[in-house]
């Protein structure tokens, strides 16, 4: 019967793709859960998820508020966020910000300021932000051009492609430890 083989195929064919998938995500995992990346939630919690995300990503805007929903009825979950600046060098800037923004303190706030922004979001909005929630604007504006900082991105974006992310947002999610 020629189904009967084609669903066999077909079978072999999805087991194959997520045998894959779970040896990339085993070799990546360091990169994936513990590489620095700015995170949201409770960055002790024992539930990981990565969100592969632009800023300028109207579907990453739209999920943005069931995650902020789930993170408040999941007290044991983080959001590891990996932003891919995908869409230009307005993207690639609010990226830099936002990474030079974690090192100074807790940029949850500053997230939602900006993922909930209406319209295109600058590096002009993201240090307007920062500087309206008591970041040091000086600071970030420098270590937003830094070379570690630009390393960082860089490394999101090499990540997102051995991955394959091809869209955004995309999430894995794992646990800690």
């Amino acid at each position: 019967n020629p189904e009967v083989i084609r669903d066999a195929l077909l079978k072999l064919e999805r087991d194959e793709e997520v045998e894959r998938t779970k040896t990339v995500l085993r070799e990546y995992k360091s990169d994936i859960y513990d590489s620095g990346s700015p995170e949201i939630g409770n960055a002790e919690g024992t539930i990981a998820i990565v969100e592969f995300f632009d800023y300028n990503c109207p579907y990453c805007r739209a999920a943005y508020l069931q995650i902020k929903d789930f993170l408040k009825d999941n007290p044991d979950t983080k959001v590891v966020l990996k932003d891919v600046a995908s869409l230009g060098k307005d993207s690639e800037a609010v990226a830099r910000v936002m990474i030079a923004a974690a090192k100074q303190k807790d940029i949850a706030a500053l997230h939602d300021a900006l993922i909930t922004r209406k319209g295109k979001v600058t590096e002009a909005h993201a240090l307007e932000a920062a500087g309206k929630l008591g970041f040091d604007v000086a600071r970030l504006t420098a270590e937003a051009k830094s070379s570690e900082t630009c390393d960082s991105l860089t490394r999101t974006q090499d990540l997102a492609t051995r991955l394959s992310v091809t869209s955004t947002p995309l999430y894995i999610v794992g646990h800690n430890g």
